[in-house]
């Protein structure tokens, strides 16, 4: 009974140890995507990207380089008097921006709409063109 008892413990350990290990994996990669995101914002970086991939192991897939909208864009969002003191903001205009583009614009756009409650960027959607230029909203995650 003893001996079954022990094995039972053992496999279980060694279940925690990999589920630990890959957990710790799963940090580390989120760490170094957040400090990438975070590098050179010169105001409180209050963005957490959400608008990664994962491999085959469930882990996050830095995409911060890729290009998020191909040609010019804008980044509107109107300010909401429910989600904080601001103002609606609207980017400078953005020429093929990466996700790491966008992250950053986020970061600017919750400071200026005060909205500190929608911190995740999550993806975008176009909600119009004009002039050949497409007008997105940053789609923010709590």
């Amino acid at each position: 009974m003893k001996k079954g008892i022990v094995c039972l413990a053992l496999l279980l350990w060694g279940d925690i140890a990999h589920a630990n290990a890959q957990d710790d994996e799963w940090e580390a990669k989120m760490d170094a995507i957040a400090n990438q995101v975070c590098v050179d914002i010169p105001q409180e970086c209050v963005v957490i990207y959400s608008a990664y991939g994962e491999d085959a192991k469930g882990m996050p897939v830095n995409n911060l380089h890729e290009i998020a909208v191909e040609g010019p864009v804008i980044v509107v969002q109107p300010h909401d008097v429910f989600w904080g003191e601001g103002t609606s903001y609207q980017s400078k205009l953005l020429q093929n921006p990466t996700w790491l583009d966008l992250a950053k614009t986020a970061n600017q756009m919750i400071h200026t709409t005060g909205d500190h409650h929608h911190v995740y960027l999550e993806d975008f959607e176009i909600v119009g063109t004009k002039d050949g230029v497409s007008y997105i909203q940053l789609l923010m995650g709590s």
